[in-house]
């Protein structure tokens, strides 16, 4: 079968739900197609992002209140002219619509619109952003306002989700210099430069003093910092924060945790918190100091391509 059409089969399956295990036919294609076994991991992270955390129940009296918003709008469509005019139910006549618009007039606000939309475009465009992907490997989701992707030096915008698949890595640079690794099998939502929603996987976060109060939001509980670095790793029953520089705050339930350079504190969704000595330094700064290797190995060989090495990746890879 070819390739588009398995594409839109695994898309109609996740779609429709129709179970764990895929046709037998899509999966030996799988089996010796990496791009179609690209794109099936990427629409499982898109299922994944979208699927909601929580079901919603309705409230006891939905049901009526919906048909009392109906009939209001029926009664409100079957008022004749005459009734609205009597009842004085028409709004009245916008302020800009009493002026007469002279041809002089008229171009003079075209012109002014044309300016002013380019203008307008970048200021938004420049509050929105709040940082951009500085390295990535393996398959990561960036889903930014109007747009997903992932791709070097893409542009990250406010409430902008990232989620990474298996055995895929990728930095961040937000605003202010904060510099956040983020782990495989993660999930995170960046609401702005200085808070971080962090649903699950593991992060580090290497935070400049002088930047204001930084904040990391888990299921378990909220780490709050001003200057320091912090690794946070989300698990399904508790999360677990390390702290390599400064010292950071934990605040799960009506508890509150300072937790110190070298130690790490521990806390879940029952409120309980409690601190300990780090136990993962070692393997952090290993995987740290990895990935930031590969980062500055990819930027020599995109920048510096003679100065790559022999076995490294193709010239060029982003």
């Amino acid at each position: 079968m070819k390739c588009r059409v398995i594409q839109s089969e695994l898309l109609s399956f996740l779609i429709e739900g129709k179970g764990e295990t895929i046709p037998e036919a899509c999966e030996s294609h799988l089996q010796t197609c990496d791009h179609c076994r690209a794109e099936w991991h990427r629409l499982q992270g898109w299922m994944n992002l979208l699927r909601p955390d929580e079901t919603w129940t309705p409230e006891n009296d939905f049901l009526d209140r919906l048909v009392e918003t109906a009939m209001q709008e029926k009664r409100r469509a079957s008022l004749t002219e005459s009734t609205v005019r009597d009842l004085g139910l028409r709004n009245p006549q916008p302020w800009f619509r009493r002026f007469t618009l002279t041809p002089r007039f008229s171009y003079a606000a075209l012109l002014m619109m044309v300016v002013s939309l380019p203008v307008a475009f970048f200021l938004f465009n420049a509050v929105q952003r709040i940082g951009s992907v500085e390295y990535l490997s393996g398959n990561v989701l960036v889903q930014n306002t109007s747009a997903a992707g992932g791709a070097i030096g893409e542009s990250l915008s406010r409430n902008a989700a990232l989620q990474t698949a298996k055995d895929a890595e990728v930095i961040l640079t937000l605003k202010g210099g904060t510099e956040v690794l983020v782990a495989s099998m993660s999930r995170m939502v960046l609401s702005d430069a200085r808070t971080v929603k962090l649903d699950r996987g593991c992060a580090y976060f290497d935070i400049p003093k002088g930047q204001g109060r930084f904040q990391v939001i888990t299921p378990d509980g909220t780490v709050q910092v001003l200057g320091t670095a912090f690794s946070v790793n989300v698990g399904k029953e508790e999360s677990v924060v390390t702290v390599l520089d400064g010292v950071v705050q934990v605040m799960a339930g009506t508890q509150n945790l300072r937790v110190a350079r070298g130690f790490e504190g521990v806390f879940n969704r029952q409120a309980q918190a409690s601190s300990r000595r780090a136990e993962l330094n070692r393997q952090m700064v290993r995987w740290i100091s990895s990935l930031r290797i590969k980062r500055n190995e990819d930027e020599l060989r995109r920048y510096y391509p003679s100065l790559a090495g022999p076995g490294s990746p193709a010239k060029g890879k982003k």
